[in-house]
């Protein structure tokens, strides 16, 4: 306990709007670090997912599917690092004591470089025609996300939402084991789906039922009241993205369980 108290009062500054919402996440980045390490972020995926695309083994589709496999697994990292330095936050949803260290706000400056870069790529390909939906998506975190680490507020929601990144993974697995014609049927897939689904409900669907708690029973922590809108509206959509997510998952493994199938007959 005294090493978290130690934490808490180097990267939490004494104030009122700290010590009494807990949603303040100032760290001591300045804005121009702030800004560098999303520069920083955008440079690493922007030119993986060009490296990626020069293979001639691999189509520009799933270059993109590597490249937000990467992302999942390094935002996973970054998250569950922040989480468990700050294990406060599972059990005090006040967030009066919650400190978070560099790790919680490098999370989120990270995951932002990311979206800035996957968005680039697809407006200078065009395929943001085919995917309006994700587009708006992205532009919804870069802005939240962003502004967020810009202005040190609401660090501990924004790292709760980013866990979501490690069923992700498992998602993006999912998309490269098809690349790959994986047998649907293989102990490979199934402890992979089996991890999706358990990380779906818990990192998506429980995490979406904590965060309207805490809009729910502390909306007057909040900065300013038309931060709880958006961020209820937010965690709405979101929501009803994860349960579109649902049918989607679904109906895509039936779709290529019969592919395969019938390509396993026709060899």
């Amino acid at each position: 306990m005294e090493v978290l108290q130690n934490n808490f009062n180097k990267y939490v500054p004494v104030g009122p709007l700290t010590v009494e919402s807990g949603l303040v996440a100032e760290d001591g980045m300045s804005n121009k670090e702030v800004l560098i390490l999303t520069a920083i972020s955008f440079a690493v995926f922007h030119f993986l997912n060009r490296g990626i695309s020069s293979s001639e083994v691999v189509v520009a589709k799933n270059a993109s599917t590597l490249s937000s496999f990467v992302h999942s697994v390094t935002s996973s990292l970054l998250v569950s690092a922040a989480l468990v330095l700050n294990a406060g936050l599972f059990w005090n949803f006040q967030m009066e004591e919650v400190f978070f260290s560099h790790v919680g706000n490098v999370a989120r400056i990270w995951s932002t470089g990311y979206f800035l870069s996957d968005l680039y790529d697809m407006l200078a390909s065009g395929v943001y025609k085919k995917a309006l939906g994700l587009v708006a998506h992205h532009l919804a975190c870069i802005v939240s996300l962003g502004a967020g680490a810009l202005c040190g507020l609401y660090a501990p929601i924004h790292v709760l939402f980013l866990a979501a990144e490690l069923n992700s993974t498992f998602l993006h697995l999912r998309a490269l084991f098809r690349f790959s014609n994986v047998d649907p049927r293989s102990a490979k897939w199934r402890v992979n789906s089996a991890l999706f689904w358990f990380t779906f409900w818990t990192c998506r669907m429980g995490v979406s039922a904590v965060i309207f708690y805490i809009l729910y029973s502390y909306s007057h922590l909040f900065v300013a009241n038309w931060h709880v809108v958006l961020a209820v509206i937010g965690t709405c959509v979101i929501t009803g993205a994860n349960f579109y997510l649902i049918f989607q998952v679904r109906n895509g493994d039936r779709r290529y369980l019969r592919k395969y199938r019938s390509a396993a007959k026709d060899s």
